[in-house]
């Protein structure tokens, strides 16, 4: 999801993109403008064959990123080598910088507002890993030289999101008609859709350096989000708020002050605009895969 979006953003912005894919990844990319596809083995980083040199590298690349799979160590830490692979593979195309996606998950359980300055706690194999991904990679980039930014990220959204996260299961069941059950959706959150995230990477490629909050920056009950999305897409779906108890959920809540002192980034995409987006694009792949179902039988 970020990946496309970033490769959008560096097209739209007139930006010459390589994207790296998983050898014989079944993911399709529909690429626009001044953009090369290269397949690479993640195992073998350094096979890539190209030519010329490069200002940024961005690694967004993680694998073990959904449920069981994000306690399981041996594969958590083998995302910790991929990523110092990635500095070293920047190192050679003589990048000037190194992003990497961080995730909210370095923190752990914290109430109240985080800032980058908030102590990491992190309570899952997952945010261990990110968390000594960014500490390790910034370490090997300034025996480098290559200025390192890392972007902790706060619930991205959008368009090619994955179907069995929370966002998009909403999105497809208000699209088909379904109810849901909810918990009550006190807690706080905050969510920022993918082409608002892929323009603050870009940003910090430019102007940031060191450890950020990429996020919204407001935060608000999830039962408002769950609302809002209602009313967006189809007003006439009840509302399962309060029908599940899932004990004491955790609250989320940026503070974004310092991504935006270093870089200017303030989100443009509102969350009911958002949730448009991603309606719409969850449209047009269901229709062009039944026109291609439609054909084939032709």
């Amino acid at each position: 999801m970020l990946g496309l979006a970033l490769e959008r953003e560096l097209v739209k912005e007139g930006v010459s993109v390589t994207l790296l894919v998983r050898t014989n990844s079944e993911r399709r990319l529909d690429v626009s403008g001044d953009t090369t596809v290269l397949e690479w083995d993640l195992m073998n980083p350094f096979s890539l064959e190209s030519q010329g040199t490069y200002d940024a590298f961005f690694h967004l690349a993680w694998i073990g990123t959904r449920g069981k799979e994000r306690e399981d160590k041996a594969r958590q830490r083998t995302n910790v080598v991929h990523t110092l692979d990635c500095v070293n593979l920047a190192h050679k195309l003589d990048c000037k910088v190194f992003v990497g996606a961080g995730s909210q998950a370095e923190y752990g359980p914290v109430h109240g507002v985080i800032t980058e300055d908030t102590p990491t706690n992190p309570q899952s194999a997952y945010g261990r890993a990110k968390l000594a991904a960014g500490e390790q990679s910034h370490r090997l980039c300034e025996s480098y030289g290559i200025r390192h930014v890392w972007a902790r990220l706060f619930s991205l959204y959008g368009q090619g999101d994955n179907p069995g996260n929370m966002m998009m299961s909403w999105v497809i069941s208000l699209l088909e008609g379904r109810r849901m059950s909810f918990t009550s959706g006190e807690q706080l959150w905050d969510y920022l859709h993918c082409d608002d995230g892929a323009r603050g990477m870009y940003l910090l490629a430019q102007q940031g350096s060191g450890v950020y909050n990429l996020a919204y920056g407001k935060s608000c009950p999830l039962g408002e989000y769950i609302t809002m999305a209602r009313d967006a897409l189809n007003p006439q779906i009840p509302l399962g708020l309060g029908e599940l108890d899932l004990g004491t959920l955790q609250s989320l809540q940026a503070d974004t002050r310092k991504i935006f002192s270093d870089t200017g980034f303030c989100p443009q995409i509102s969350f009911k605009q958002g949730v448009a987006l991603t309606a719409n694009a969850l449209k047009e792949s269901k229709n062009a895969q039944e026109n291609k179902r439609h054909n084939t039988h032709l």
